[in-house]
């Protein structure tokens, strides 16, 4: 037997997790287990585990929070193990972790039972799953650790079993005293529940007492063991040195003069991003450090520093001269200053910088959160190398664009362009505007050249860039290095260990970024919104958003439903639309719309020969050929799918409601309830008409999210559920379909839709109350608008005016809890309207009714061309005597139509207490916020 080479924590906290964290938070920083297992965290589907998440530690719960909903168990665990889920039978509260030739277990055996068990089948079962675990790791080393639930003088049944168990494998008990105390009807009970069996020899047991709990902190650990460092390679850019005057000025000195007879594309950026670069590389250096365990306060300046301090110490002890120590004194000082600065940018409470402070919450609360990637392959393998990871991922990439393009065939073309003039070019204005809306802090491409650094040259790189540009025009060439992208896969949703759940998003160059940009404002200067986009599309637009797309459906179906009508709805969404995009029938589009011939030319070349590779934390993967489609994450990528996507409006035809948000298109129709079956079918015809355009854009449409839904105003008896048959493709009915975000029930209640919203918003308070006590109470009102008003009032400007009473005391409910917290009320002594003006907040009411003045507003300036606002202002009249007011008619004739955004209108403008339509949009929105909480109280 060998001797256990781990430190092995246990630890039942005791009915849940959230009140112990900042202990065990201080525990595996300390101590730094390999692992921790905690019983009794009450871990429930909602709970976001990224709050929890410890650097160089690995977190996951037991089976039982997928079946369940619920898990009592947690543990971390280091990056060196790897868990083996196929040893855990369901139901069970157990965890299995491997290691080369060793297998750690942690369970927990609760004393409630599943419904329709018994407390022998489930204890047989516990006993069942440790004797297979004991079989299938015979030739391991194994520990087993966990609360048994098994009381002194009581199931003797158990314990004979348990015995039984462990003389069977050969495993040796190594707890052998009480691991829990409690007064019962007034006497002390201890009991002998937390157990441990091995194999391992001599393993050292320290039963820790701890006043939090009634269960004993159990440390495990082999005699010889020796504390295992991780030890990772970070590379990282040096900014001690930049400065963007010297760097615009070495730039500007460097750079040749344009000149007219270089015409070759590559040279010319081969050039520009050469001179950049290897000024950059005197300026901004390219370091490599090893962190240890990743630990969140050594980042690499300090890690250089405790490097160098050591070095200097090192020769301060072989020779002791007045010149080494001084040496070491000021490395010493210097390493100080920054351990102190670094720990002060950790402290949430103490972050002055705005987009520190966010940073630092949002990987508290889980997003932008780095976590090691491990995929699980098709023989159920998992890999976590980089290396390995990277070929994985871009094979499965390109193999999905290949598989999505047998599935929908599209013979491809060979497009000739005609020699012509050289008919659009680059102004140095027009590119001066496209270096400014670049976003410094995007990631970069293989050039390597950050945003930040474009927008710091600015003026003094605008003439090589236009010159670059314009000459790009010419010749009608992209060069090869704009089409080499950087994919980076980005987790979804679902399982983090299938492949399946990653989108591909491509990091281009910061100068091939710029030229997009300018690209996208020529062809907006030059061409109609309705041409380039169509009519019905509301993604990728500025004033458009999701929000605008939903109302704009919403009002469609309330107004026909407030004449007595039936509206008919089906959607479709399309697999990896991007990814299906053909240059030639693009081509073929933009001549019809009157491109000129050299930007197609640019469009076409833009979208040919690209090719890619995935870099994993410096690894990068085999360069492969993307076969078809337009990159996700290029700035010309979104404007180019509208327009390939742009005729949808004139293939669905005048008579029916359709409506687009990027790949996501809805198509509806409205009748009276005696034609219900004429216009079904009608539906389908034009549903197949509609999936025939699409299939000959050579686009896949995905059936499982493609959904057909009846809206009405009560429940019928002549509508037929039966499902759309399109395409060979059955749709089935639905009475709840999610439109980009928010859930439209059939009859408009918004039930489904503020039970969703309720439960995200629930999830987030965990979060709240563990950073409750560490922020003011500014950041913290902040927070909450951030990360919970987010949640529970997204899209309200579409629901809000519909609500039941039941409704609105529940959300109003929700939201008081964290009002609460806000306010620090956590004894309930404070009414509701108290609460309001003690934090400084709006009602839930004023914000339903701020934000739609906002709209409103919005709507009525900006005048977007969407069928939404022709509605409105068809509604709207301005005879009056007061000027910079609008007024609308209500048309409704029931309570479902006046739910509708232009029926609402005349309420809105009622209450704003100003003049408002000669303001601006900011204006608005602070004297909107300053006005409405003296009229809308509680």
């Amino acid at each position: 037997m060998s001797t256990c080479p781990y430190k092995i924590f246990y630890w039942n906290c005791a009915a849940g997790l959230l009140g112990k964290w900042d202990v065990i938070k201080y525990w595996i920083d300390t101590e730094r287990p390999d692992i921790f297992y905690i019983s009794e965290a009450d871990i429930h589907s909602g709970m976001n585990l990224d709050l929890f998440a410890v650097p160089g530690y690995k977190i996951d719960t037991c089976n039982t929070l997928d079946i369940y909903g619920k898990s009592r168990m947690i543990c971390w665990y280091r990056n060196f193990f790897n868990r083996d889920d196929e040893l855990e039978y369901p139901g069970n509260e157990i965890l299995v972790l491997r290691h080369k030739k060793n297998v750690i277990v942690g369970l927990y055996r609760p004393f409630k039972c599943f419904e329709g068990e018994t407390i022998r089948l489930n204890f047989e079962r516990l006993i069942n799953n440790l004797g297979d675990i004991c079989v299938k790791s015979s030739h391991k080393n194994l520990l087993i650790v966990g609360d048994f639930n098994i009381h002194w003088g009581k199931n003797g049944w158990m314990l004979g079993q348990l015995e039984d168990w462990a003389d069977r494998f050969v495993l040796s008990q190594i707890i052998n005293e009480n691991t829990r105390s409690r007064m019962v009807n007034g006497s002390l009970q201890s009991s002998l529940i937390d157990l441990a069996f091995t194999n391992f020899s001599n393993v050292l047991v320290t039963l820790d007492h701890q006043h939090l709990s009634d269960h004993v902190l159990i440390k495990l650990s082999g005699s010889n063991y020796r504390s295992r460092w991780i030890k990772t390679k970070v590379n990282y850019y040096d900014w001690r040195l930049y400065n963007p005057r010297v760097l615009c000025q070495k730039v500007s000195e460097t750079l040749i003069s344009p000149q007219r007879q270089i015409v070759d594309p590559d040279q010319i950026n081969d050039h520009i991003v050469n001179t950049i670069n290897s000024i950059l590389n005197d300026m901004v250096p390219k370091r490599t450090t090893t962190l240890r365990d990743n630990n969140a306060v050594i980042n690499p300046v300090i890690q250089n520093l405790k490097n160098r301090k050591a070095r200097y110490y090192k020769k301060w002890g072989q020779n002791k001269t007045v010149e080494n120590f001084n040496k070491l004194k000021l490395v010493s000082a210097k390493l100080n200053t920054e351990i102190k600065k670094e720990r002060r940018r950790l402290s949430v409470a103490g972050v002055t910088d705005p987009n520190r402070f966010w940073n630092t919450i949002n990987s508290l609360m889980g997003r932008n959160l780095a976590q090691k990637i491990e995929i699980k392959d098709d023989q159920g393998l998992i890999h976590s190398d980089p290396a390995t990871l990277a070929d994985m991922f871009v094979s499965f990439f390109i193999n999905k664009i290949e598989a999505l393009d047998m599935i929908c065939p599209i013979q491809s073309e060979d497009i000739c362009f005609d020699r012509v003039e050289h008919e659009i070019f680059f102004t140095e204005q027009e590119v001066e505007k496209a270096i400014q809306g670049i976003k410094p802090n995007k990631a970069q491409g293989i050039d390597e050249i950050p945003g930040r650094v474009i927008r710091d040259l600015g003026v003094t790189i605008v003439k090589y860039l236009t010159w670059l540009f314009n000459t790009v025009l010419y010749k009608g060439i992209i060069p090869k290095s704009w089409k080499i992208s950087k994919i980076v896969p980005v987790f979804k949703k679902g399982c983090r260990k299938t492949i399946s759940n990653y989108r591909p998003v491509c990091n281009i160059s910061s100068i091939s970024k710029v030229f997009e940009k300018a690209l996208v404002n020529k062809i907006e200067s030059l061409f109609d919104r309705k041409l380039v986009n169509g009519p019905v599309q509301h993604g990728f637009l500025s004033g458009c958003s999701t929000i605008t797309a939903c109302l704009t459906i919403q009002d469609f179906i309330a107004c026909e439903l407030d004449y007595g009508n039936v509206v008919l709805m089906y959607s479709a969404d399309l697999s990896a639309a991007f990814d299906m995009l053909r240059p030639d029938i693009l081509v073929k589009i933009c001549r019809k719309k009157g491109f000129p011939e050299s930007l197609c030319r640019i469009i076409y070349s833009f979208l040919s020969d690209r090719v890619g590779f995935v870099d994993m934390n410096g690894y990068p993967s085999i360069l492969k050929r993307i076969p078809i489609g337009c990159v996700q994450g290029s700035v010309l990528g979104p404007r180019l799918f509208n327009i390939y996507t742009s005729d949808l409006d004139s293939i669905i035809g005048p008579d029916f409601f359709k409506l687009s948000y990027a790949d996501d298109s809805y198509v509806a129709i409205s009748c009276p309830i005696e034609q219900y079956e004429v216009y079904r079918t009608k539906l389908v015809a034009i549903a197949e008409k509609h999936f025939r355009w699409l299939k000959s854009l050579g686009m896949v449409v995905n059936p499982a999210k493609t959904e057909y839904i009846v809206f009405h105003k009560s429940s019928l008896s002549i509508i037929k559920w039966d499902p759309l048959l399109i395409d060979s493709c059955h749709i089935f009915p639905t009475k709840n379909l999610k439109i980009l975000g928010v859930w439209f029930s059939s009859c408009l209640d918004w039930n489904t839709h503020v039970d969703t919203a309720i439960k995200k918003a629930n999830s987030m308070i965990y979060a709240l109350r563990y950073l409750n006590s560490k922020l003011t109470r500014s950041q913290f009102a902040s927070l909450i608008h951030a990360h919970f008003l987010s949640k529970l009032t997204y899209a309200c400007q579409v629901w809000s005016a519909s609500l039941s009473s039941l409704l609105k005391k529940r959300l109003e409910s929700c939201f008081f809890k964290v009002v609460r917290l806000l306010c620090r009320d956590f004894k309930g002594l404070i009414n509701r309207q108290e609460l309001i003006d003690k934090s400084g907040m709006l009602s839930l009411r004023s914000i339903f009714l701020a934000r739609d003045a906002k709209l409103l507003h919005k709507l009525c300036t900006k005048l977007f061309p969407d069928p939404l606002v022709e509605r409105l202002m068809s509604q709207c009249h301005i005879l009056s005597r007061r000027e910079n007011r609008l007024y609308f008619y209500d048309y409704s004739h029931k309570k479902i139509g006046r739910s509708s955004f232009t029926n609402r209108s005349k309420y809105i403008a009622e209450l704003i207490p100003f003049e408002w339509i000669h303001l601006n949009e900011q204006l608005f929105n602070t004297k909107i916020k300053n006005s409405l909480p003296q009229f809308m109280k509680l």
